[in-house]
């Protein structure tokens, strides 16, 4: 239940940036094209929630997965109703390459990076220039997609003790301490890892890494 809200979430911040916006761009051909974009998005996310809620034959501890390329879910972040919030918008560093792939659930991937970049943009929300970088660097047999920010950072005693123990945020109401919860076990489920450095008042470099699909 817990991350069915967190996806709740997301689709009740598209849908409160397309209100919000309606006002001043409804006349606009592009708003409007964006707007279907969105909601076709959202009725697709909708859509396999329900059926995971509804599937009572449905082994709900394995996940949906594909062989997916990583390079346009890692663009789309920039056009993401959720990442636009706090007009905070990602650098991108990408490879080379013109198609990383890996083997996984693609849409728990998108939801993970997304609340990765989410929580960088809000550690850095009240600096005098926030920054946010996403970064997509390719090994021989992984792929490994950092979040970077120059934000309030963490010590090492926060990491080791809050930082991975879900339900457990410094954002209030507003967050449930699942965000990095989350992309840590989906490392783990995809036999990769995560891995977080950071300095207090510096920043934070949070790294996933996930192996490549056929190698």
């Amino acid at each position: 239940s817990a991350f069915v809200t967190h996806d709740l979430k997301n689709v009740y911040a598209q849908l409160n940036m397309i209100t919000k916006n309606a006002e001043h761009h409804q006349d606009n051909p592009e708003f409007v094209k964006d707007v279907f974009d969105d909601l076709n998005g959202m009725e697709k996310r909708m859509k396999k929630m329900l059926e995971h809620l509804t599937d009572k034959k449905r082994d709900h501890r394995k996940r949906e997965t594909e062989i997916f390329s990583v390079l346009p879910i890692i663009k789309s972040i920039l056009n993401n109703p959720a990442s636009k919030k706090l007009n905070i918008p990602p650098n991108l560093v990408l490879p080379r390459e013109d198609n990383v792939l890996v083997y996984g659930d693609a849409q728990r991937f998108e939801n993970v990076l997304l609340h990765l970049v989410e929580n960088a943009q809000q550690a850095c929300a009240k600096k005098d220039f926030p920054e946010v970088t996403l970064i997509c660097k390719c090994s021989q047999k992984n792929v490994i997609i950092s979040v970077a920010d120059n934000g309030v950072g963490m010590d090492e005693n926060f990491i080791k003790e809050r930082l991975f123990k879900p339900f457990d945020t410094t954002k209030g109401n507003s967050g449930m301490g699942l965000g990095v919860y989350d992309a840590k076990t989906f490392a783990e489920d995809h036999n990769g890892s995560l891995t977080v450095d950071s300095e207090v008042n510096k920043g934070t470099l949070i790294s996933l890494t996930i192996p490549r699909s056929g190698i």
